[in-house]
């Protein structure tokens, strides 16, 4: 039996196509066939896509450490007790790997979120959420998400133009960092700039079309923002 598989790749904003592609094969094993298409699929899309080749900056050396970071990462949006919580399991993650960027950058948002939406004392967690993520971008210059926290503590500590900064760079490092551009499209807001908030979020859910729920908070922000 003969297959023929037709793939195209089309701008969901302006219905372009970016690449097309036809495959014509004789099935003897299915499932080899599958892996066959797909690879051709993936290194197609890495010549057509530049924006996605794999994202610079050092991984965990310790597997310990990165399972604390996923479990206190999930924490920090929660309320001030979940927040609370998923602290020790970073800070247990830093110990664990002192040179873990995103474990310090992760700390460094739940010390922004704790003073910023959680009443703890600004003059303490201020100076604590700046110390984490300057040492998260200190560790590993070339990672998006040490940026993109950074961006955010720098815009609460009234240092907008500093914070978009480094979002800026987070963005350069990795063009579809979603966080990134929700942050960016808060720092819009600040600035005044309502439309390009409203667009950079909109894109933060396109980078992320199944976000956790924080997300339509800046949504809803940026749509107030904007007037929509």
């Amino acid at each position: 039996m003969r297959v023929r598989i037709n793939v195209q790749l089309i701008d969901a904003e302006d219905g372009t196509h970016v690449w097309a592609e036809r495959f014509d094969r004789e099935v003897d094993d299915i499932f080899a066939l599958q892996d066959e298409v797909v690879g051709l699929i993936v290194n197609a899309l890495s010549a057509a896509m530049p924006a996605s080749r794999p994202i610079k900056g050092k991984r965990a050396a310790n597997i310990k450490a990165y399972d604390l970071l996923v479990r206190g990462r999930g924490a920090i949006h929660g309320s001030l007790g979940v927040t609370i919580v998923g602290r020790p399991l970073l800070e247990r993650a830093i110990e664990l790997d002192p040179e873990f960027a995103e474990a310090y950058a992760w700390l460094a948002m739940s010390y922004l979120y704790g003073w910023v939406y959680w009443g703890e004392i600004a003059g303490t967690q201020r100076p604590l959420a700046l110390q984490a993520a300057e040492r998260a971008v200190a560790l590993d210059g070339e990672n998006a998400t040490a940026h993109a926290i950074l961006g955010d503590v720098l815009i609460f500590d009234d240092r907008l133009d500093a914070g978009v900064g480094e979002l800026t760079a987070a963005l350069r490092i990795d063009p579809n960092h979603a966080d990134a551009w929700l942050f960016m499209g808060e720092a819009m807001i600040y600035q005044g700039r309502p439309i390009e908030a409203l667009d950079h979020t909109r894109k933060a859910f396109r980078a992320n079309p199944y976000p956790p729920d924080w997300y339509y908070w800046y949504l809803g922000f940026a749509e107030y923002a904007a007037g929509s």
